[in-house]
């Protein structure tokens, strides 16, 4: 079984060979130990690196999976935990003013802690197409990160451009995502933890 963690890092070694064209990364195990998680963070962060689970909560932040309850109250977890992170801090989650979560999500959690409407909220959305066709279908659900305010910029739009639940069967779906770019040795762990999180969230 390949973890999270060891995909990640096979692939790093790959990548240090030399000019790698295209890198296919292979995990079975979507689960990340937490103790694991820890030391590699401290590792990564005296690097100058972001920390993975940082990086993973601009997708999904951690309380959505913590929290008990419906949907509703945990896509509010989320939102609510990012607000509280940008009254604490009083610095961005990002370069963009929303969150890839919160894009996703319909809403942004201000620092004053009032949340803000952004649209559709695409995880419901989701969520509720594969329960109404019953799971039985091949089929792709599109939702996509950009918001009518969103203006072009020199180097575009947010890395993650849009994901894609591909339907295969009752019981298993595919979560493919497009980047526009992508800083590798920065944030493709945090980013795999975040759809890691985000798979399990729409299983559920």
């Amino acid at each position: 079984m390949t973890s999270v963690i060891q995909g990640w890092a096979d692939a790093v070694r790959e990548l240090r060979k030399g000019d790698i064209p295209f890198l296919v990364i292979e995990i079975d195990d979507v689960n990340v130990r937490p103790a694991q998680l820890r030391e590699l963070s401290l590792a990564l962060v005296g690097l100058g690196l972001e920390k993975p689970d940082s990086v993973a909560a601009a997708l999904v932040p951690m309380p959505v999976m913590r929290t008990a309850g419906g949907l509703d109250e945990r896509l509010l977890a989320g939102i609510r935990t990012l607000g509280r992170w940008r009254r604490r801090t009083g610095e961005p989650i990002s370069g963009w003013r929303h969150t890839y979560f919160e894009r996703l999500a319909g809403k942004y959690g201000k620092s004053n802690g009032v949340i803000e409407e952004l649209g559709l909220d695409h995880i419901s959305h989701i969520i509720e197409k594969i329960n109404s066709w019953d799971k039985d279908i091949h089929a792709g659900l599109y939702a996509h990160t950009n918001l009518p305010g969103d203006r072009l910029r020199i180097r575009g739009a947010p890395c993650l451009q849009y994901i894609q639940i591909e339907l295969h069967d009752k019981s298993k779906f595919t979560l493919n995502a497009l980047y526009r770019s992508h800083d590798y040795g920065n944030k493709c762990l945090g980013n795999l933890i975040g759809l890691c999180r985000l798979g399990a969230l729409i299983s559920e």
